[in-house]
């Protein structure tokens, strides 16, 4: 989860809940939700600063409230502001507002089988459905190739003077440079195996798992954050399915793909920030233990 980020300015978010969606005087405030945003409670009001670390898209959130709008009720989209946009920007930052819904308590105690029935039926929904708004299509590339690169150099080099877990990640990735080529070589095959038959592409959330998935205190089932929507093959969110134990129709050789460029794209975060002078904060011993996830 992401800590609070001193340099957004809360005062010019309640400015914007003012001018876009009539909102009284509300004094947002930081809720540690999410690792691409820094998110915000203002009254009826959900405020998402984006980050977006593969890249911000505005017409992913345009194709989420088209899908609301065109009866999709599983999808909570963000709302459009008075003029008619649904991404705003707030001092150069790209936000968007969603409808606050209440989230049933210890969410994390993990879906019914009635729930997650729900969410696969909501899924195969999305891949059925067309929107107008211009969202990309996968190409199978690896856009952190170059931060993944440059972060495991950092790290053989050396990352000790980078903060007090530079030299523990600086061991750690030294001991599994085997294991992260393995990956790229591995991953270099599958790129072009899919792109010589990718399949159908279809509209994809990127990962349809909590806690992008939300139960409300009444048993409805939302699917929010749509930052990532992408036309790719279904097995773009059949990996997350799978880590819910539903079973969706796969491609060996697609699935494994898109696990590795999950893991990759994880190791390339994590390392590039303890390469990078850091503090050691609570944020950064998070995700000191997911990258813990991923190399031994």
């Amino acid at each position: 989860m992401l800590l609070p980020d001193p340099s957004i300015d809360v005062g010019a978010l309640a400015q914007l809940l003012i001018a876009e969606f009539d909102a009284g005087q509300l004094d947002p405030t930081f809720v540690p939700a999410g690792g691409d945003s820094w998110c915000y409670r203002a009254g009826p009001w959900w405020v998402s600063v984006r980050r977006d670390r593969q890249g911000h898209f505005p017409a992913n959130y345009e194709a989420a409230r088209e899908l609301r709008d065109a009866g999709y009720e599983f999808v909570l989209a963000p709302v459009r502001g008075r003029g008619g946009r649904v991404v705003h920007t707030v001092r150069g930052r790209p936000v968007v507002v969603t409808e606050f819904v209440e989230e049933r308590p210890n969410p994390r105690d993990g879906l019914t089988r009635a729930q997650l029935v729900e969410l696969s039926r909501a899924v195969d929904a999305l891949h059925a459905a067309r929107v107008s708004a211009d969202v990309g299509s996968e190409s199978f590339d690896l856009p952190f190739a170059d931060q993944l690169d440059e972060g495991v150099a950092g790290a053989v080099d050396g990352a000790d003077a980078a903060g007090p877990l530079g030299s523990d990640v600086t061991s750690l990735v030294r001991r599994n440079v085997p294991r992260i080529t393995d990956w790229r070589e591995e991953i270099a095959v599958l790129q072009e195996r899919c792109r010589a038959s990718p399949g159908e592409l279809v509209l994809t959330h990127g990962e349809p798992e909590p806690p992008n998935v939300i139960i409300t205190p009444d048993g409805e089932l939302f699917l929010l954050d749509w930052g990532d929507l992408l036309h790719a093959p279904p097995e773009r969110d059949a990996l997350s399915l799978r880590s819910l134990g539903i079973e969706p129709p796969s491609r060996r050789d697609v699935l494994r793909f898109y696990e590795l460029r999950w893991i990759l794209s994880e190791v390339a975060e994590y390392v590039s920030r303890f390469t990078s002078p850091h503090e050691g904060n609570a944020e950064d011993l998070e995700k000191r233990r997911e990258l813990a996830r991923y190399l031994a």
